[in-house]
């Protein structure tokens, strides 16, 4: 799995956040794991809202690689209001035959 393309599947979360399109995010997630209500609760409860990343956000994220190499844990940490917060979405992607999927586990503060 090539960064790169793990950085575009990023970039695609981050807009749907951004636009608050948390049905479309759901309805794309293969784990459906957390709900659209569940993932709106938590930027409410946080406050602010979700802006995207300067491009060197995009470097720095972490990833974990497990025993399935198509498919990868994310750490990403959330930019709310045009700074970065102590808020981390962690996601699971996976490569399906050359198409990248994603799967939100969690959005908490750490």
């Amino acid at each position: 799995m090539k960064r790169s393309q793990i950085t575009e599947v990023m970039k695609y979360i981050n807009n749907l956040l951004i636009s608050k399109n948390y049905n479309e995010l759901v309805n794309e997630d293969y784990q459906k794991q957390l709900t659209s209500e569940e993932i709106e609760k938590a930027f409410e409860d946080y406050g602010g809202n979700v802006t995207f990343p300067p491009d060197e956000a995009f470097e720095s994220y972490d990833i974990f690689w497990g025993e399935d190499k198509n498919e990868i844990a994310v750490d990403f940490d959330l930019w709310i209001d045009n700074e970065k917060s102590d808020l981390t979405m962690n996601c699971f992607i996976r490569n399906e035959n050359n198409i990248y999927q994603f799967a939100i586990t969690g959005i908490h503060a750490l």
